[in-house]
């Protein structure tokens, strides 16, 4: 059994939900809910900014997640709305995305890290490697 960091690219939990987890994406998360092969898994939002995030639960517009002993939800939160058109301060941003999920995923042991995020891929650590 595995310990397993996914992370959604563009859309969270709750777009993938909402669609019936239709995509690509949304049917890997499905199979790694489902999976005996996975022992603890995180699921990690893309960056949100905290204003929306606070609104959306405010009015409860989010979907809510399966949140069980072997899976749970991590919604990373910043300012901003919009990544950075800097190349260095993307690579800033995602870094920072990296600690979060890295806190968030404290628990898990040498975790695999599945994303479809192409700029989670190339900017984030990812556990302990140089960006």
């Amino acid at each position: 059994m595995s310990d397993v960091v996914f992370t959604f690219s563009y859309e969270t939990y709750d777009d993938a939900a909402r669609r019936g987890m239709m995509r690509p994406p949304d049917r890997l998360l499905a199979t790694l809910l489902r999976s005996d092969r996975v022992r603890r898994l995180l699921v990690a939002n893309p960056w949100r900014s905290a204003p929306t995030l606070a609104a959306r639960r405010l009015l409860r517009r989010d979907v809510p997640f399966p949140a069980t002993a072997h899976a749970r939800l991590h919604r990373p939160a910043r300012l901003r709305r919009a990544d950075p058109v800097d190349v260095a301060a993307l690579a800033e941003q995602y870094v920072a995305y990296d600690r979060s999920v890295r806190r968030a995923a404290r628990d898990h042991e040498r975790p695999a890290v599945l994303t479809t995020n192409p700029l989670v891929a190339g900017f984030a650590p990812c556990g302990g490697r140089a960006p």
